[in-house]
């Protein structure tokens, strides 16, 4: 009986948390969008650390991510495409 409430207890613990480290992350994350400092990807940690616990935090730091990679492929394509075109001398 002991043993259960003990893992009840630990469970609600454990989302408490995750909640308050994930909603600590997602507040210095945005607030390092404004300020200099690297916001996105603190946000992301802070979704990833909410995504342990809720799904609705994961279904969003999957896209999220999704769309870094997008943003980031683009941006080293254009950096290719610019170093190409360059003339040589």
């Amino acid at each position: 009986m002991a043993e259960m409430l003990l893992r009840g207890w630990t469970r609600h613990a454990k989302r408490v948390l995750v909640l308050l480290g994930g909603t600590t992350l997602l507040l210095i994350g945005a607030a390092l969008l404004v300020l200099p400092g690297p916001g996105i990807p603190v946000v992301i940690a802070g979704f990833a650390l909410l995504g342990l616990e809720f799904a609705w935090a994961r279904r969003l730091n999957r896209r999220m991510r999704a769309h870094a990679r997008l943003a980031l492929r683009k941006l080293r394509n254009r950096r290719k495409r610019r170093d190409q075109n360059r003339p040589l001398g």
